[in-house]
């Protein structure tokens, strides 16, 4: 993945936490991240699985946010999978809502290789959700 379809995948990732909306619908749809990066107000709004807000957020094309992450990512030594990266799992790839971005550290097997779990967090986890999240992960 090159740094354009990396900042267009975190670009991506950024409109989608704010406007809610199946990433993977418009991945289909549109046919790369850097062609919904593109994108015209017309086209997104003829997307019927698209509200208003979320075209709101997807015609806000400033890079600023997903360069402020990338630099950090960098600067933590924090990987950046994007949805189009070759690394991405394909069956993640699938799902509806699918996250356009996942950040790794450390070496990540071939994507064949890894086994078929994962554990999602929240940016706003209570005591017990952090225990369990911490319990379920550990046991794997």
């Amino acid at each position: 993945m090159n740094e354009q379809e990396q900042l267009c995948c975190l670009w991506l990732s950024q409109a989608a936490h704010t406007a809610r909306f199946d990433t993977t619908a418009l991945l289909r749809s549109c046919g790369s991240v850097q062609a919904i990066y593109q994108a015209q107000i017309a086209t997104l709004q003829a997307l019927p699985f698209l509200s208003e807000n979320a075209c709101a957020q997807l015609i806000d094309k400033s890079l600023d946010a997903a360069r402020h992450i990338q630099a950090v990512c960098q600067a933590e030594d924090i990987s950046v999978i994007g949805i189009c990266d070759p690394q991405y799992p394909a069956s993640l790839r699938e799902i509806p809502f699918a996250p356009p971005v996942l950040y790794a550290r450390g070496t990540l097997a071939p994507p064949h290789e890894m086994p078929g779990i994962a554990v999602v967090g929240t940016r706003r986890m209570d005591a017990a959700g952090s225990k369990t999240a911490y319990d379920l992960s550990y046991a794997f």
